[in-house]
């Protein structure tokens, strides 16, 4: 059972306060912290790509869907969500390193993402198998 949860997150953001009463907040939490998501994002980071192109259409129709305005700071916040969740598996955020999100995942909200590598002992691992059906 993932430990990864909204609660422990704002504790460990103290910055991220602001928005621990806010449900569109809580439901993006929710998209990043989703296990296939956690997947991916690692998988974007193993190979050069910001974490966040795992998630970003996700969160683009979210927002879209439920008219949610995302901030410049409400953004922030999410790439915060996502280094909370990233050091679980071991990866912290590359000081001054932000890369453009690439064209192809068009996203209406948010233009750069930072980069992760890994770096801290992880508390979790993603294992990827094939098992005959």
């Amino acid at each position: 059972m993932l430990s990864i949860n909204f609660e422990t997150f704002i504790k460990e953001y103290p910055t991220a306060n602001q928005v621990s009463k806010n449900v569109d907040m809580q439901n993006i939490f929710k998209i990043l912290s989703n296990k296939e998501n956690i997947c991916e994002m690692v998988s974007k980071s193993e190979i050069g790509k910001p974490a966040m192109c795992a998630v970003i259409n996700q969160i683009d129709e979210y927002c879209t869907n439920n008219n949610f305005e995302l901030t410049h700071r409400l953004s922030t916040i999410i790439g915060n969500m996502i280094s909370y969740i990233m050091r679980y598996f071991g990866y912290t955020r590359k000081a001054r390193c932000t890369k453009d999100i690439p064209y192809i995942y068009k996203s209406k909200f948010i233009k750069s993402s930072g980069m992760y590598t890994l770096t801290l002992k992880p508390k979790y691992r993603v294992v990827t198998t094939i098992e005959n059906i």
